[in-house]
């Protein structure tokens, strides 16, 4: 059906594809400050629920308050983490989802096990995938490399 090196060919474009997001999304995605609105919300989140586990109404219309006052943020929040994907989204359906169809026509991996994918509402579990799904598998493996490797390197940043 296919050359056995497809699945590398395809695997490594996964791979150039994971590490180009992941450096496109950190650089443009002003990663810092998504982490500050993020830790901001978390502490109006927790105090609210403080609030409502002792039942004090008082704290909780204060704490509503700031978190009413801090929506701006959620709205910039939302425009960091979407301004990157204006590029790699046009990147990923005109010109790479395009590209593997046309060019591994024949190609159809079949997995040892069967794995949850989006279908309608709900989820299918599926074990055969052509170029497009066996990509995505890659990208989202190859994802959590990436983000794993993230974090070691934060983490060896603060102690140095």
């Amino acid at each position: 059906m296919f050359g056995f090196d497809d699945v590398f060919v395809i695997a490594a474009c996964a791979f150039a594809y994971a590490g180009a997001s992941t450096l496109f999304m950190n650089k443009f995605g002003n990663k810092k400050r998504v982490m500050e609105i993020q830790k901001h919300f978390n502490g109006i989140n927790k105090e609210l629920g403080e609030a409502m586990k002792a039942k004090d109404d008082t704290k909780i219309q204060e704490v509503s308050k700031r978190q009413q006052e801090s929506m701006p943020m959620m709205t910039e929040l939302m425009l960091l983490q979407m301004r990157p994907l204006v590029i790699i989204l046009p990147v990923i359906i005109f010109i790479i989802t395009p590209t593997l169809r046309s060019t591994f026509t024949n190609f159809i991996i079949t997995l040892p096990t069967k794995l949850p994918v989006p279908q309608g509402l709900g989820l299918a579990f599926r074990d055969v995938f052509g170029p497009v799904g066996w990509f995505w598998i890659c990208v989202i493996l190859f994802g959590f490399v990436f983000m794993g490797a993230e974090k070691l390197y934060e983490k060896y940043a603060k102690k140095n």
